[in-house]
């Protein structure tokens, strides 16, 4: 098993200090950079951040820790992602969480009053659909969406998605995730999450769901 280590900026890292980071970290072996969803924060917008930090490099991966998903159209974040994997195959790591860790941001993320996590298994299996089928078409409670023509732009060039509920709350690998890209994901979503800056991990949840939507929980 090959370990791989993963910087998070700080949420005061300011958008003139980044070219100094991402070139280090792409010269210095570090194998991934994350961007926290921090909208009152100085620090950059975690796909502008992405996209500067691809363009900057040939090797260093990137991801969000965490980006919020409900409150966001999945196929318009689909589009994002499959773009930033277009130019910088294999190098994109998004992970998402149900709400901002930020009480202050969280009435930018609009979503009905205690439907949260619904919208987040809907907005998810849009998401994948979106990513993965040529003409995406689905209907659910909260999104209804014919022939979304996105995947065509992402074949072949995202990284398995890694995905992280934040908080308390279960996180969930699906098993088709690379296991790498996984535990680096959860690291930094875990801390995101909490606001925790740590170098350790005691004890996580991991909830592994198999392809038939049934699940059961891995200690960690």
């Amino acid at each position: 098993m090959k370990v791989r280590f993963g910087v998070s900026l700080g949420a005061d890292t300011a958008p003139d200090q980044l070219a100094s980071i991402v070139d280090h970290l792409e010269t210095s072996g570090v194998d991934s950079l994350w961007f926290s969803e921090l909208v009152y924060a100085p620090a950059v917008d975690p796909v502008v951040g992405m996209a500067y930090a691809l363009a900057r490099t040939t090797r260093l991966k990137v991801g969000t820790s965490v980006a919020v998903l409900p409150g966001r159209h999945p196929v318009l974040v689909a589009k994002q992602l499959a773009s930033l994997a277009a130019v910088a195959p294999k190098r994109v790591l998004p992970v998402f969480g149900l709400r901002s860790a930020i009480a202050a941001e969280r009435e930018l993320f609009v979503v009905p009053d205690g439907e949260r996590a619904a919208v987040f298994d809907e907005s998810l299996q849009l998401l994948r659909a979106a990513l993965t089928d040529d003409s995406a078409s689905y209907r659910g409670r909260y999104f209804t969406v014919t022939g979304a023509a996105v995947a065509k732009a992402a074949a072949g060039h995202l990284a398995p998605a890694t995905l992280e509920l934040g908080g308390k709350s279960a996180n969930i690998v699906f098993p088709d995730a690379d296991p790498a890209a996984a535990a680096n994901g959860l690291v930094a979503g875990i801390f995101a999450a909490a606001a925790v800056v740590c170098g350790l991990v005691l004890r996580s949840g991991v909830l592994i769901r198999n392809s038939s939507g049934s699940a059961a929980p891995v200690a960690a």
